[in-house]
């Protein structure tokens, strides 16, 4: 699920807001000098206020985030390394977009100290609003003489380097950032009709096979998930578009996409949440984004006769393309898979039990928990929310009653949820349960995504 969740957030075109006057806007233009802007109330610098020019002899990365966006928070080690390996040619400034309850600058405060940020953070709203740019991930590029270069949402190492070395690669943009030309370009698509039929989300002559089987193109295809597999058996019909090996494995044996949490009471607890992994090459496995384009992600359409159409029925026709398409061999078994115990030491009920007061809980997004007279119950559904997605995990303490806690972490981050658990005499240790598991192994010859393509 977090491949997919870290892809699906990750990489996802943003949705950004502009002004509706293009006459009057100062949006930044590519090829112009960028207009004058004064950034202040900089934190992790040497300065506290930074004007355009200030920056000149070096390129500057403005890159606009805000405390909801999680995928500007994910990029934070990426840019660091970034500002690391390139800091003599390259400066990255962070432009926090403020909320009203200031919560982003407590955000950034602990992600600085978790992944050792030497990146420094503008905390603004004034160049956001003066730009229109309200939702991030936004990333404004200039040169070393201020001149804009692109406007992205994500920028890597290899991308600068080729800026630096005089090149122009190409870089996701923004929908909303898309001339009109460009966005005509992307090819309607109706979920209710078949995928690549009569020119339905695609060219009719872009399908492999039959069932249609497509490399992903996120210039003219639609992302799009299914639910269970079980839910299209009426259809006769199965479609997703934009998805990974792992996920169309996923739907094939388990009738489910990926990563299932604890509502899922068909999978969770009974179904290793990932695949096992017994072949030499597994970097397929785990889809990267260059030049604009995703590798290893594909789209499938699967389409039976609906009268005879059950779940079993698409599934096994799903496993055998996936074993034509990919040669890989398969095996569905029981074995003993980690999980997640919750434990409590000795006398944590103790150390825990309310002061009374008021019932409240404050869940601090990206960056903590606070609560004051709750259930225990209740904290075990908050820990629920942010670990069963990725973890399958079981609650062994045997604790009950009205609790008062402070977790101060990064819930997404195992490591640094324990550390916080620990300070309140709570731990997630390992441990081992017998699930099912779905084991790849290497089989016959595996075609590469250039061997799909070419087979057009």
């Amino acid at each position: 699920m977090k491949l997919i969740s870290l892809l699906l957030i990750g990489v996802l075109p943003f949705i950004h807001t502009f002004s509706q006057d293009k006459e009057d806007s100062e949006y930044p233009q590519i090829g112009k000098l960028m207009p004058d802007f004064e950034l202040t109330n900089i934190v992790n610098f040497e300065k506290k206020e930074m004007r355009r020019d200030d920056f000149k002899g070096k390129w500057l990365i403005l890159d606009f985030w805000n405390r909801t966006c999680g995928a500007c928070v994910a990029s934070f080690p990426r840019m660091n390394k970034l500002q690391q390996v390139l800091g003599d040619h390259v400066q990255v400034m962070l432009v926090g977009i403020q909320d009203r309850e200031n919560q982003i600058q407590k955000i950034y405060s602990k992600f600085k100290v978790h992944e050792d940020l030497i990146l420094p953070c503008a905390f603004d709203s004034l160049v956001p609003r003066r730009f229109d740019i309200l939702i991030a991930p936004h990333i404004i590029l200039l040169d070393d003489k201020g001149i804009v270069r692109c406007v992205t949402s994500s920028v890597r190492i290899e991308d600068m380097k080729d800026f630096l070395a005089g090149n122009s690669p190409e870089m996701p943009k923004p929908p909303a950032n898309m001339g009109e030309e460009e966005k005509e370009t992307r090819i309607p698509y109706d979920s209710e009709k078949p995928f690549l039929i009569a020119g339905n989300g695609g060219r009719d002559s872009d399908f492999l096979f039959r069932s249609v089987f497509s490399v992903f193109n996120v210039k003219e295809q639609h992302f799009t998930l299914e639910g269970d597999i079980d839910n299209h058996k009426d259809k006769g019909c199965f479609q997703v578009l934009g998805v990974d090996i792992p996920t169309l494995f996923n739907y094939a044996y388990f009738g489910a996409c990926c990563g299932w949490d604890s509502k899922d009471t068909s999978h969770y607890g009974k179904v290793y949440q990932h695949l096992i992994l017994q072949i030499k090459d597994t970097s397929r496995f785990k889809p990267i984004f260059k030049n604009g384009q995703y590798t290893d992600l594909y789209s499938y359409s699967l389409i039976m006769p609906s009268a005879s159409c059950t779940k079993e029925k698409l599934q096994q026709a799903m496993q055998r393309d996936l074993a034509t398409y990919f040669g890989y061999e398969t095996i569905l078994e029981n074995r003993p898979c980690p999980y997640l115990k919750l434990v409590a030491a000795p006398g944590t009920l103790e150390k825990l039990r309310t002061k009374g007061g008021a019932r409240s809980w404050e869940s601090i997004r990206h960056a903590g928990f606070i609560a004051r007279n709750i259930s225990f119950k209740d904290f075990l559904s908050w820990l629920d929310s942010n670990i069963s997605d990725k973890w399958y995990w079981e609650d062994e303490t045997g604790l009950k009653g009205n609790i008062d806690i402070d977790l101060d972490c990064i819930p997404s981050n195992l490591g640094d949820l324990r550390k916080a658990l620990q300070r309140n005499g709570l731990d997630l240790v390992g441990a081992k349960k017998d699930m099912q598991a779905l084991v790849i192994r290497d089989g016959g010859k595996s075609p590469t995504q250039k061997d799909l393509v070419e087979a057009r």
